[in-house]
């Protein structure tokens, strides 16, 4: 029987239906398989990729880990150790803590080990290669928000290499990260900023107009306001705390001389153009009190009515930072920045040192301490006390001084106290006898011939004359027997003699016409310096004025300060004759052999060390060392004959050390008249050009010398000022000019009083009203006064009219000798590198260990 046709073509549908359905059922499988396998391929590229990222992190953190050992040994030495890899201080890698709950292999890297930590620190290189000073250029787009732009600095960058790797717990390869990044050290010499406070906020609060040029920074708050006109800042303002347009203080006692009230004139900050000033209130312009937005500070417009730290702290809430930090980056172009924006603090070297059991850091006062002559290697704390030891100005200068004004060595001096002048530190030969060694290790030098201990000669004036505060004067006060204004009167002397003063006094003639008594503190052997002052900013009363009677002066009253007077003339020709190697007979620093003390002993350096009954025997470190009764030490420095022909320099300029000075003493300071300056600058252009017109940079030289006075406080006294006139208020000041940085301490803000303000840390005390003061120069406060600790008022001076300035010399980068430096870091150029050039880098660091 024959098969049909249809039945054929059923069966083979039917088989090939079957092929067909085996094709995509193969087909399927093989889409689904490489699914799988391209889904298990991404889950795997993705952990790698995880794992990478977490390896490249913890590179990271290793590579940040040794960023702060290198800035903690550059903070805390002087000269920091290498840190070769195979030398006695490598830098270390993080703590396995560090990396709790990764997979983070957390051992150290080893040859043997190849999957562990490794940092590796290179070498300091100088930037540039010369060694000389770095200049942050304001206008590279780098350094906006560089707090030290417009600076010159001492740079060194070193590189850093860092490596992590990841073991994956499933057994796969490891993946190991391979970083570097370069860290700038920044030290920025003092002087390169307009103002610098360290110990205290920073408040400006004046009346007068008051413009201030160049870099400002506080270790701390700042409280600015303009009462009068207008307050401006002219280049970068940085703080590592909050910026208040308020009071520091809620009572009224510490807010000036009392009834002030927090001005709605412009308080104005430069943008990055350095030409457009831009107002700190919402709207630029000058608006009405009371309205919440006005001014823009760290309370973001919340501050207005709102005085004292605490208040305003209260209302620095997390929205009122980020708003803040927002408007002030886009407003100032980083030329304001606070703690907000990770401004942090700048210390000198060696003063984040912990110096004793408690934990405690030195307090910066030590920069104008004599050296301590107490510290021994046994010291437990011995290598932070040295390092702080080689940051006193009074262990670097090339001339040290020391006036002993103890009982026990006047008497032994025949009633005079002994004047010594000792060399640089390490001057002393071996086998030099210990009593011609002096408290900085210098040999014993034979003062020059021309040195006074009881009074001044201004045709040849000494190097140093003692002054010692004299008792008697005579008044003229009404007599109602004789129809006179006749009689004696006293102040007390060292002796404590039980004796009165007429502080001050409007006497009359016979006639009762009204006259002026001017005989305080003179005797008919008085020069014309006179002997001795007094300082009512020290006295225990301030300055009343008497119409008549007496007023009985305590015995310890601390206004009294006898006077270690300093000529400048007299410097400077000593200087001069050994520059010159020529033997001055009267003039001259000697050695002790009498020949000329060497000029390469001499590197601009002066301390003055004043030792009373009250001075330590042995260098305090931290304030509460400091004894209670320093404040009653009554012999203070002063500096006279400063005045200089324009265009002339107050020291020579010679030999590898150039030319500058820079005078410290232990004690307060007086600056009387003109000092580095000829005297004719009033105006605006005086308080920053030197007096021969030129601006100290690389094409236009200046002959002026770069000055700095450093004291436990600065008095300035004009070019009128009289000894004899020193107890009364009506000794009217005249226009003086002075061109020196000024490192001084103040005292804080209080419950009960004002600091003055940074327009009031040179002190006064005359009339100066009608009368300018220029400063040229720079104004630091590093520390509170130890000694010049009364509380600052007005009742003893009216003061001038301000035009101060930063000096074109500091900012084109000419700095007094052995000006301290604040330090700072900088991460620069961080990038990840490959096997290869890692190993390649870490070879042309160390080239003999890798």
């Amino acid at each position: 029987m024959k098969t049909s046709p249809h039945s054929l073509r059923r069966r083979g549908s039917r088989g090939s239906a079957f092929i067909t359905a085996l094709l995509f059922t193969f087909m399927l499988t093989t889409i689904v398989a490489a699914i799988i396998k391209w889904s298990l391929t991404e889950r795997r590229l993705n952990q790698r990729n995880a794992y990478w990222l977490e390896a490249r992190n913890a590179a990271e953190a290793v590579a940040e880990y040794g960023f702060s050992q290198i800035a903690t040994e550059f903070s805390s030495l002087a000269s920091p150790p290498s840190f070769d890899p195979a030398g006695a201080t490598p830098l270390a890698v993080p703590p396995a803590s560090y990396f709790t709950g990764g997979n983070v292999d957390t051992t150290p890297w080893a040859t043997t080990h190849t999957t562990g930590l490794q940092v590796i620190g290179g070498t300091a290189a100088a930037v540039p290669t010369s060694g000389s000073l770095y200049y942050i250029d304001p206008s590279d787009p780098n350094n906006r928000l560089d707090p030290l732009k417009g600076q010159w600095v001492y740079r060194r960058d070193i590189q850093v290499l860092a490596r992590a790797s990841v073991v994956p717990p499933s057994g796969d390869i490891p993946v190991t990260a391979y970083v570097t990044q370069k860290v700038s050290v920044r030290g920025a010499p003092l002087f390169s900023h307009a103002i610098f406070y360290s110990a205290n906020d920073l408040e400006i609060f004046p009346g007068p107009t008051m413009n201030v040029y160049g870099p400002v920074h506080t270790n701390g708050n700042m409280f600015i306001s303009s009462q009068g006109s207008s307050l401006s800042f002219h280049g970068p303002v940085t703080l590592t705390g909050n910026i208040y347009h308020a009071w520091s203080n809620s009572n009224s006692a510490a807010e000036g001389s009392g009834g002030e009230t927090i001005g709605q004139s412009p308080v104005n900050f430069v943008q990055l153009d350095n030409t457009t000033l831009k107002n700190m209130n919402s709207s630029g312009t000058t608006t009405a009190a009371g309205a919440s937005t006005d001014w823009k500070d760290s309370t973001w417009g919340a501050s207005n009515g709102v005085t004292g730290l605490t208040n305003l702290q209260a209302l620095v809430t997390t929205a009122a930072s980020t708003s803040f930090r927002q408007y002030a980056a886009q407003t100032w172009s980083g030329n304001l920045q606070t703690g907000s924006m990770g401004i942090q603090a700048y210390n000198p070297v060696a003063f984040n040192e912990v110096v004793d059991a408690a934990g405690d850091k030195p307090d910066p006062h030590v920069l104008i301490d004599p050296p301590n002559p107490a510290l021994t290697t046994t010291d437990p704390y011995y290598n932070a006390k040295n390092q702080v030891e080689g940051q006193k100005l009074a262990t670097q200068v090339g001339l040290y001084i020391q006036v002993d004004t103890t009982p026990a060595a006047i008497a032994a001096n025949g009633g005079t106290p002994p004047i010594k002048f000792y060399g640089p530190p390490g001057s002393a030969p071996t086998g030099t006898p210990a009593a011609n060694i002096g408290p900085n290790g210098g040999i014993l030098l034979a003062a020059p011939t021309n040195l006074s201990n009881t009074a001044a000669n201004t045709t040849n004036p000494p190097l140093v004359t003692y002054l010692p505060f004299r008792r008697k004067s005579t008044v003229t006060v009404y007599n109602s027997g004789t129809g006179k204004y006749d009689v004696t009167s006293y102040v007390y002397d060292k002796s404590n003699t039980e004796i009165v003063a007429l502080r001050s006094t409007t006497a009359h003639n016979s006639s009762g016409t009204a006259g002026t008594v001017n005989s305080i503190y003179t005797d008919a052997s008085s020069g014309s310096y006179g002997y001795g002052m007094y300082d009512q900013r020290r006295g225990v009363s301030g300055g009343t004025d008497y119409s008549s009677g007496t007023w009985s002066v305590p015995a310890n009253d601390p206004g009294m300060t006898d006077i270690v007077q300093v000529d400048m003339k007299a410097l400077n020709a000593a200087v001069t004759a050994m520059a010159a190697g020529t033997l001055d007979p009267t003039n001259s620093i000697k050695n002790s052999s009498g020949t000329l003390w060497g000029a390469s002993a001499w590197n601009g350096g002066v301390y003055v060390d004043v030792k009373t009954s009250q001075t330590p025997t042995s260098s305090p470190l931290v304030s509460s060392d400091y004894p209670s009764n320093l404040n009653t030490q009554t012999t203070s420095v002063r500096l006279v004959d400063g005045t200089v022909a324009s265009g002339s320099s107050l020291i020579p300029s010679y030999g590898p050390n150039g030319k500058g000075l820079t005078i410290a003493t232990n004690t307060q300071a007086y600056i009387m008249g003109n000092f580095n300056a000829d005297g004719s600058g009033t105006s605006t252009t005086a308080a920053t050009t030197p007096d021969d017109g030129n601006s100290g940079d690389a094409t236009h030289p200046s002959v002026e010398s770069p000055v700095c006075v450093a004291a436990d406080a600065v008095t300035i006294l004009s070019n009128s000022w009289s000894d004899s006139q020193s107890v009364k208020l009506s000794n009217n000041a005249t226009s003086t000019e002075v061109a020196t940085a000024l490192l001084v301490g103040l005292q804080g803000t209080t419950n009960t009083a004002s600091s003055g303000g940074a327009h009031n840390l040179p002190r006064f005390l005359e009339n100066w009203s009608g009368d300018t003061l220029t400063i040229r120069g720079s104004l630091v406060t590093m520390f509170n006064a130890k000694i010049a600790n009364q509380p600052w008022s007005t009742n003893y001076y009216s003061p001038p009219a301000r035009n101060w300035g930063f000096d074109k010399i500091f900012q084109n980068g000419n700095y007094p000798p052995i000006t301290p430096k604040v330090m700072s870091y900088r991460r620069i150029t961080f990038t990840s590198l490959s096997p290869a050039g890692y190993t390649a880098a870490a070879h042309t660091l160390w080239p003999t260990e890798f």
